[in-house]
């Protein structure tokens, strides 16, 4: 008579050095799975990070009279407004500057808030200076921290726009910082949280309810190209799927060719549910450690990660679908009638 005990130790006799390849197999296998989920999901970040970057949540405002520099920065450090500023004022003569290490070439001056300052893609200087965009940079032949001329006034440059990515068109122009009260403002420029996706004319009408208002995203991103659902469109989604059936075929490949031994087990009368709980109870025994060292060499390998994170479950899920596939191919193998089976013998 077959108890769990004797299932038990029969499992632990079988679990020979043979085993030890077949874990390697599946660890292989699960290994690949979890690394290319981690390779996918950072590929993803960096390009929602790029896309940021290049300003995918910036937006513009602007209309007719001008925006007051309160109201413009009304919605910024709350809800999903990042930050807000204003940039050029209303009404001001346009102003220009020309620098002694190049004479007769004139750069715009545009006065801008701090947030506005931010958003272009760079901070507000601690001590005075020039905030210089960066082609200006290199025409000038100068950078941050050096010394720029204009006639009688000398400053540090104190700052750069524009070295990035971001390039919102102030890149050859000069930056003069103005407090946003008793100003207004020919354009606002918000940056949005990326949660706001699909909803940042809404945000910014929410604090700025202009009708006339014309609300304008810096990139023009459809739904579909946005890098999130670019990720979650992605056909290797369902990796764990595919390793989860490879793991699953190959043990149901295991069972058949131990055909024989499976039915001399159905002769020394083990019933149809205890050989499908040997054939399983061997597969956890080997795809579960192999689950654990495939995760320990892609933690270890890659850093604890969101995307390695990922990885892990990514392992996890392919290990339990192809422990549940194994039951599947196995069930059938231990339901064949005993006296077909010993044929094989």
């Amino acid at each position: 008579m077959w108890t769990s005990r004797s299932l038990a130790g029969e499992i632990a006799r079988n679990l020979r050095g043979v085993h030890v390849a077949v874990g390697a197999v599946l660890a292989a296998i699960l290994l690949w799975s979890g690394q290319f989920e981690a390779a996918s999901v950072g590929q993803g970040v960096t390009e929602l990070d790029r896309w940021l970057d290049r300003g995918g949540m910036v937006f513009s405002v602007e209309r007719e009279g001008g925006i007051p520099g309160d109201e413009c920065i009304g919605g910024s450090g709350g809800g999903s407004v990042l930050a807000a500023g204003g940039a050029s004022v209303v009404g001001g003569d346009p102003e220009t500057v020309t620098f002694d290490r190049s004479p007769g070439v004139a750069y715009s001056v545009i006065a801008m808030t701090r947030g506005a300052v931010e958003i272009v893609g760079g901070s507000g200087p601690p001590t005075p200076g020039w905030i210089v965009g960066q082609t200006a940079l290199d025409e000038l032949g100068v950078t941050p921290g050096m010394e720029l001329g204009s006639g009688a006034d000398t400053a540090e440059v104190a700052a750069a726009i524009g070295a990035e990515e971001r390039q919102l068109g102030y890149d050859r122009d000069l930056i003069r910082l103005v407090p946003a009260g008793n100003q207004v403002f020919v354009i606002c420029w918000v940056e949005l949280d990326p949660s706001a996706f699909g909803s940042g004319a809404e945000v910014i009408a929410g604090f700025l309810p202009y009708d006339d208002a014309v609300i304008r995203p810096f990139l023009r991103t459809e739904p579909g190209e946005h890098p999130v659902a670019r990720y979650q469109a992605r056909p290797s989604r369902l990796v764990w799927v595919a390793a989860g059936l490879a793991v699953g075929l190959f043990w149901g490949l295991w069972y058949w060719i131990r055909r024989r031994e499976l039915a001399l087990y159905r002769s020394l009368h083990l019933s149809r549910s205890g050989v499908a709980l040997l054939a399983v109870g061997e597969a956890v025994a080997v795809t579960v450690p192999a689950a654990v060292v495939a995760s320990l060499v892609l933690v270890v390998g890659h850093g604890a990660t969101s995307a390695t994170l990922l990885g892990v479950w990514t392992i996890g899920t392919a290990g339990l679908l192809g422990l549940v596939a194994a039951t599947a191919t196995a069930w059938p193998i231990a339901r064949r009638n005993l006296a077909v089976a010993l044929k094989d013998l």
